[in-house]
């Protein structure tokens, strides 16, 4: 900017010296304005004037040839869309709750019960080495907050308490010894509470669909933020959210436009109910899935 305003002071400076000569009759010029001088002032009139318009409106098409490859280029595209897939078993939601790109929406307490979860399984799978038909009913059983609804049992509690009393489990694996020591009151509750959770929990894929630009996704439950996801482009995200009440969920895309002013786009809402999937329960024991010699 400073530049280019030194050079119009410059030319216009030159500009008001030529007049002068012409008047003064210095140079090549006589005293007095005669025609070759007003030909010489129109052509150099005209010239400034053509420049000034040229450069305004290169300027204007550029700026706007610009500003709209940027608008093509930086549309928000969002994709959002529910999943019938959930987290099935200890292993895919140990490795969904490491994973930077999955993300939970839960209220503050859910989210310390899936911290105390967390810590619950790798301390276990780290503690309690097993192999073979050993590893398998330790599998089953700590598989079981995600498919407790498959059981007989109703709930996390009566499960753990007929395993720890299954002569079967105690006495033929010694594991199953350590488990009841390792486990204590506030972790089976723990359990219970994450495994109330697994069974209604929501799965949403979000992909972002442009190659260019990235956004920042506010997902909010009730007008409350639930969690942020820095959508870079072409990536695709996993959402699990869980909520005990009834509310509305809202996904809010925050980008920046040519002027680097930043602009929300609400992308989509939804009505988010906990309503209970009845299955047909069925009668399992962990006797019926394997062979015993």
């Amino acid at each position: 900017m400073r530049k280019k305003c030194v050079i119009i002071a410059t030319i216009i400076i030159i500009f008001l010296l030529l007049v002068i000569c012409s008047y003064y009759g210095v140079l090549f010029f006589t005293k007095g304005f005669n025609e070759f001088d007003y030909l010489f002032l129109n052509i150099v009139g005209d010239a400034v004037i053509v420049g000034i318009v040229t450069h305004i409106s290169s300027k204007n098409i550029a700026l706007f040839i610009s500003k709209k490859e940027f608008d093509r280029n930086n549309k928000t595209n969002i994709s959002i869309n529910a999943s019938r897939i959930g987290i099935m078993n200890y292993s895919c939601f140990l490795k969904n709750y490491e994973n930077q790109d999955v993300f939970f929406a839960l209220s503050d307490n859910k989210r310390d019960v899936f911290k105390n979860v967390y810590k619950i399984y790798n301390y276990l799978i780290s503690t309690l080495q097993s192999a073979g038909l050993e590893k398998q009913l330790l599998d089953t059983i700590l598989n079981a907050p995600f498919t407790i609804d498959l059981y007989e049992e109703t709930n996390i509690k009566d499960f753990f308490d007929k395993m720890f009393k299954d002569e079967f489990c105690t006495n033929k694996y010694l594991n199953f010894e350590y488990l009841k020591e390792l486990l204590d009151e506030n972790d089976i509750n723990n359990l219970q509470e994450f495994s109330e959770i697994m069974l209604k929990l929501k799965h949403y894929e979000i992909s972002n669909l442009n190659p260019n630009e990235g956004c920042q996704l506010i997902v909010m439950f009730n007008n409350i933020v639930a969690c942020k996801i820095p959508c870079l482009p072409n990536q695709k995200y996993d959402l699990y959210a869980y909520y005990e009440n009834e509310g509305n969920l809202e996904f809010v895309a925050f980008s920046r436009d040519y002027n680097s002013k930043e602009y929300a786009t609400n992308i989509m809402g939804m009505k988010y109910s906990n309503e209970d999937e009845h299955f047909k329960r069925a009668t399992i024991n962990l006797k019926d899935f394997v062979e015993i010699k």
